[in-house]
């Protein structure tokens, strides 16, 4: 409707051609896909408004589409002209990333997110933090996968988590250390990569010490907000998700004690942990 109200080349029918490709990405029809986002890029190119941020997000957009085809070197191209205008108008911002990892889809490629290792910790400094912790959780689990899939050698994937783990390790700290540091869901986000990022090192005692410190006292900054919310909270299922979060905390620090050989913290969650179910129970039969 709108091209015939306007015409194929007025300035919003690139972005109407996008929206009609990421309709049939999201059904699977990918080579429909293309297609469209190729003609998104085509028109950009016509009305001369190329080398801006649409383009950048078409191309993303079309090197994804290409990718989930396997067309790893086709979607080369589309990825690094995404790149490379969003680090023209961004420099090192977090939206950076988001187009470094689409631009390693081959082999031959997986250079550039060694590119994300530098890019990430500076974009830091932007006002943009918890967007860099989501992009960079992406990033570590894609590029794991990237790796699974292509089958190549164990010790890149390695020495990728290696760095990774760098940088998480750096974040934390710094986090850790500023002024405005808080028990928050963010912090636990890092502490919780790093963890992961370790596996089963024998250098993790360190770490759970700090997880079983973050924990801990996220667990007694909480839990004033989370009775008042929760004494006033009727909704049954609010109630149940509400508890398990709770639960979910309270199951971490029971591990972390297990693992340090804390008996008394271990005691005092263990307790705390059967509070919880009771009044869980109790709360479900008031509502019922």
């Amino acid at each position: 409707m709108q091209e015939s109200l306007a015409g194929e080349y007025h300035f919003d029918m690139p972005m109407y051609k996008n929206q009609i490709g990421t309709v049939h990405e999201n059904q699977g029809e990918y080579d429909k896909a293309v297609e469209c986002y190729e003609e998104a890029l085509a028109l950009l190119k016509e009305l001369k408004l190329s080398g801006f941020w649409d383009e950048a997000h078409f191309c993303r957009n079309l090197a994804n589409a290409l990718m989930f085809q396997k067309k790893y070197e086709e979607a080369v191209e589309p990825a690094d002209r995404a790149y490379n205008i969003r680090l023209k108008i961004l420099g090192n911002h977090p939206l950076t990333v988001r187009s470094i990892f689409p631009a390693s889809g081959d082999s031959g490629q997986l250079w550039r997110i060694q590119e994300s290792l530098t890019v990430v910790p500076r974009s830091m400094g932007n006002g943009e933090s918890h967007l860099v912790l989501e992009v960079w959780r992406k990033v570590i689990k894609g590029v794991e996968d990237m790796y699974d899939f292509l089958k190549t050698s164990g010790k890149k994937k390695e020495q990728f988590r290696k760095d990774a783990l760098k940088f998480c390790q750096r974040f934390w700290d710094e986090e850790k250390h500023s002024a405005q540091f808080s028990f928050t869901q963010f912090n636990k986000d890092i502490i919780d990569a790093i963890m992961y990022l370790l596996g089963d090192k024998k250098d993790r005692y360190e770490t759970e010490k700090e997880a079983l410190w973050f924990y801990d006292g996220m667990q007694s900054a909480t839990e004033r907000e989370f009775q008042e919310e929760f004494d006033q909270e009727t909704d049954n299922s609010a109630l149940n998700e509400m508890l398990k979060e709770r639960d979910e905390i309270l199951d971490k620090l029971i591990e972390l004690c297990l693992q340090l050989d804390e008996h008394e913290k271990l005691t005092k969650y263990k307790k705390r942990q059967v509070v919880t179910v009771q009044r869980n129970t109790f709360e479900s039969r008031l509502c019922w």
